[in-house]
């Protein structure tokens, strides 16, 4: 088990813009009250202090049911958090939370790593904030804030509440050790995924996972503006798929080409990614197109084709288009995917787009047994070298049987702007439309690489498009209450 944090010297100014959050012995967003009584724990291992109320408006969970002297919830907090830090560093290898040794300050009074059990009231369940950043390192340290006893919450147990919440919140501190302005995307997606990192039946990790294929056709790495949304924390699915093919080195070998003392922006994050898949024999064009046929063999649709081991636990992914021929006006963004089902008659498939992009990709997928819907298998044809007005005949044209068809249609490259497109696929005749009929783009006021506003995005976070975005969020309640809503926890 490790013993000690990393150590440097500490600026206590955030270089990058990002706010330096008070502690809640300080006031604090979710801050003591004067009328607590605030004491504090250390874990055996020296890692981890707990900092909780004894009586007052934020009292803890007192219960001693070993009769040691001290609450056994402010214990569960402690030994987690000790489990989680083993998992993170000693088992992968993943850099410690800064200590609070660097600092001058005397913050928590040792240089463990602090928690602090307040009553959030509802309005989130956990939190990492920022307490400053070094010097000349995009690296920051930071405290946790944890729910002081869930009351009302609707986890199934107080384990359960723990476990996810703090595995989610502990990885944001080892986030910080290489740098503390990760984009949202990358930084709730790895949290998330971190979670089944420490538990591998997590039913988060399922629930943010299976949040992320209701909106497969937003380029990942492009959340909708406002408060960060369920889709930053579905980026999971992604960062889960990475390492089922590459392991998870490839997170923490991302996370250590991201610490050069720069900002990074959302696109130059993905050019880190592709370099280091590079590294590994790998492209990140064929990875994302994989990543995109793994989620169509998902929900009712897996079990007969290459997938995630818990492919059958997520919900499958919306399907956009359907019928015995397809005529579609979509836009299409980098990084994104759309999905259509055909009910093929049999013999000649015929694709057509009236505008192409070298990262345009599509594959074409047979339903097991020839049914219209159930499990798919891997695709029979598979095309990347497009050209506007110009048929695709799938399987040289006359070799397909009859039944249902799922089309994947998606950007796998990670630059350029979103661009709106006419598809059209069925018989010969019936794609050969798309060359008499221009449709007009019909959302001329379209923010370049914006898909249309969501209208339930924006109410479940806290934190302001309009700041970069520190790592931890103050609200991850509310985005579990979504995702309670859409997928419960299992009891």
């Amino acid at each position: 088990m490790m013993q000690t944090f990393l150590g440097a010297a500490l600026l206590v100014l955030n270089l990058w813009g990002l706010p330096a959050q008070a502690r809640p012995t300080a006031g604090g967003l979710f801050g003591f009250s004067s009328t607590d009584d605030v004491v504090f724990w250390d874990t055996e291992a020296g890692n981890v202090r707990v900092h909780y109320s004894q009586s007052g408006p934020n009292v803890t969970v007192l219960a001693d049911n070993d009769q040691d002297g001290f609450p056994d919830y402010v214990q569960n907090v402690g030994e987690i958090a000790e489990a989680t830090l083993e998992v993170f560093h000693d088992e992968l290898a993943f850099l410690s939370p800064l200590s609070d040794g660097v600092l001058a300050t005397g913050n928590g009074g040792s240089e463990a790593f602090d928690f602090y059990l307040v009553d959030f009231d509802g309005n989130g369940d956990g939190h990492f904030g920022l307490d400053g950043c070094l010097e000349d390192s995009p690296a920051c340290i930071g405290h946790m804030v944890v729910e002081n006893d869930f009351a009302g919450y609707g986890y199934p147990s107080l384990l359960t509440a723990l476990e996810v919440v703090i595995s989610h919140e502990v990885f944001h501190g080892v986030q910080a050790a290489y740098r503390g302005d990760f984009p949202s995307w990358v930084s709730e997606g790895t949290a998330v995924w971190a979670e089944k990192q420490f538990d591998p039946n997590s039913q988060d990790f399922l629930a943010w996972a299976s949040a992320y294929l209701e909106e497969p056709s937003r380029s990942l790495n492009n959340p909708p503006t406002g408060p960060v949304p369920a889709f930053a924390y579905g980026t999971s699915l992604f960062w889960d798929f990475l390492t089922l093919q590459h392991g998870p080195e490839l997170i923490k070998a991302l996370f250590e080409r991201s610490t050069a003392p720069e900002e990074l922006s959302d696109a130059d994050w993905l050019v880190l990614l592709d370099e280091q898949l590079g590294g590994q024999d790998a492209l990140l064009t064929e990875t994302f197109t994989k990543f995109t046929q793994w989620n169509l063999a998902t929900g009712d649709r897996a079990g007969s084709t290459d997938s995630y081991p818990y492919a059958a636990q997520l919900h499958g992914l919306v399907i956009e288009g359907y019928g015995d021929d397809l005529d579609e006006s979509v836009r299409l963004f980098p990084m994104a995917s759309r999905y259509f089902r055909l009910n093929h008659q049999g013999g000649p498939l015929v694709l057509l787009f009236d505008e192409v992009t070298p990262d345009l990709f599509v594959s074409l997928h047979p339903v097991e047994g020839g049914t219209l819907d159930g499990p798919v298998l891997d695709a029979v044809a598979e095309l990347d070298d497009l050209q506007a007005n110009a048929p695709l005949f799938f399987a040289n044209g006359d070799a397909l049987n009859p039944g249902g068809y799922f089309l994947v249609v998606g950007r796998n490259g990670h630059t350029g702007q979103s661009m709106r497109v006419r598809l059209c696929a069925g018989t010969e005749e019936e794609a050969l439309r798309c060359q008499q009929e221009k449709v007009s783009d019909p959302e001329p006021q379209e923010t370049p690489n914006e898909p249309p506003a969501d209208p339930e995005a924006g109410v479940l976070s806290c934190a302001s498009s309009d700041e970069p975005w520190p790592i931890g969020g103050f609200c991850l309640l509310l985005l579990l209450m979504r995702k309670r809503r859409l997928f419960p926890l299992s009891t």
